[in-house]
């Protein structure tokens, strides 16, 4: 696996799924194969983009600001500088100004990552700052590795949080999580089905199901009613794509 590629995966696992996902792993990869060179227009977009955390946007932005080639005197973007402070705790700015020390030293992009990784995610996002506003004091190598770790660290908390809610033993959470994959499985099949003729079947269950899941919401039902609705769609999904000769195993 090639250095940008990891950098891509670690970046990608932190936002989340939609179509807003598809965009930045375009523009990611854009950037990556020297295809776009407007930093201040990727900044702009990033900016304004819904959903994405303050400190998704700052990663987002610190790679770009590394990957994209740019005039030296180039102005650095408040909104990565804000979401890179470490929430303005002191003690995460004192563990930052260690690292970045240690950063220093180290020329690889591994090395910088396993390094990076015995410090909380606030004091890596610190360290980031630091090299933000200093650009140019550490290997590019190890400011990527530093996102890496910073990434891993945001993706494992998210992980767990995921894990609970999964396995969580309340019905209505249980219930309301079933609903909410297969709206979510609906509209991909509506997304997938497109314009072709044959898509009209699809569209149809899709349809269907979302109005089932609407209709269980305003009404109110039993947290086991749910059981099966994500499955059957799924199901559905799969006959169809079959018959359009399309294998996706995405959505298992």
């Amino acid at each position: 696996m090639s250095l940008l590629t990891e950098v891509e995966t670690y970046v990608l696992s932190i936002i989340p799924s939609g179509p807003l996902k598809a965009e930045i792993a375009q523009r990611l990869e854009d950037v990556f194969a020297g295809k776009n060179a407007d930093l201040e227009a990727l900044m702009e977009w990033i900016k304004t983009r819904p959903i994405l955390s303050p400190l998704t946007k700052g990663i987002l932005g610190f790679v770009f600001t590394l990957t994209v080639p740019s005039e030296r005197g180039l102005q650095r973007r408040r909104f990565v500088q804000n979401a890179l402070n470490g929430n303005g705790d002191p003690n995460n700015m004192d563990k930052a100004v260690k690292l970045y020390k240690k950063l220093k030293r180290e020329m690889t992009f591994h090395g910088a990552k396993e390094v990076a990784l015995s410090y909380s995610t606030g004091a890596l996002a610190s360290c980031m700052g630091l090299i933000y506003n200093r650009m140019g004091t550490v290997t590019a190598e190890g400011a990527l590795g530093l996102v890496c770790a910073t990434c891993e660290q945001i993706a494992d908390a998210q992980h767990r949080s995921h894990r609970q809610m999964a396995t969580s033993t309340n019905p209505l959470i249980r219930h309301e999580n079933r609903m909410v994959l297969a709206s979510t499985t609906a509209k991909a099949m509506e997304q997938m089905a497109g314009s072709s003729e044959q898509a009209a079947e699809a569209m149809e269950v899709a349809s269907q199901a979302r109005q089932m899941v609407q209709a269980m919401r305003t009404v109110g039902t039993h947290p086991n009613s749910s059981t099966g609705l994500k499955d059957d769609l799924i199901e559905n999904l799969q006959a169809y794509q079959n018959r359009m000769g399309v294998q996706l195993q995405r959505f298992k």
